[in-house]
């Protein structure tokens, strides 16, 4: 009983290790991509 309920859960937990890894650097990106367009407008806007 117990080793099915390990095979059954193991792969969940990878699975939102996964998603959650891949959320944080989608989330990274979008921080840095966010922050470089606001200089970019405050440049433009300063000329």
């Amino acid at each position: 009983m117990l080793d099915k309920l390990i095979i059954l859960t193991v792969p969940c937990i990878y699975e939102a290790a996964i998603l959650s890894i891949t959320d944080f650097t989608h989330n990274c990106a979008a921080m840095i991509l966010f922050s470089h367009l606001e200089k970019r407008l405050a440049m433009t806007v300063h000329e």
